[in-house]
């Protein structure tokens, strides 16, 4: 009658482990790149939103300025209201290169444009219609 295990059945249930680890850390990371661009977008969202009642409720013209790929700041009159510092894996640019801004008025929406939130896993879209819906597209 044998005793215990034999030390080829410890290193093949060691390497089984290992390889299950292996697994979900990157399962994990790929899942976390996602979820912060995501969040990215949501939080853009909110900022352009929050603009555009700001707009409206002071009556004054709100522009949303892309001014680096992981800064954007709002501001009217030259006065800086609120901003937005994302993470560094996460890039932001205007679809468009010549649009650097997005303008909220009080008399009307914000102005039509797209917006991309980038990182090495996943990628959304932030449009702003004509009407001034805002929608996400992540895929």
């Amino acid at each position: 009658m044998e005793r215990g295990h034999s030390l080829l059945e410890l290193l093949v249930c060691a390497a089984t482990l290992a390889l299950l680890n292996v697994g979900a850390v990157m399962g994990l990371a790929s899942w976390r790149a996602r979820h912060e661009v995501t969040e990215t977008t949501q939080a853009i969202k909110d900022l352009l939103e929050r603009a555009y009642i700001v707009a409206i409720s002071q009556r004054r013209d709100v522009t949303v300025a892309f001014d680096s790929p992981s800064f954007i700041q709002a501001s009217s009159g030259g006065q800086p209201l609120f901003s937005l510092t994302t993470r560094p894996t996460v890039t932001i640019k205007p679809k468009s290169p010549e649009q650097k801004s997005l303008s909220c008025y009080p008399t009307q929406a914000c102005t039509p444009g797209t917006v991309l939130i980038s990182s090495s896993a996943a990628q959304c879209s932030l449009v702003v219609s004509l009407r001034g819906r805002i929608r996400s597209v992540c895929i």
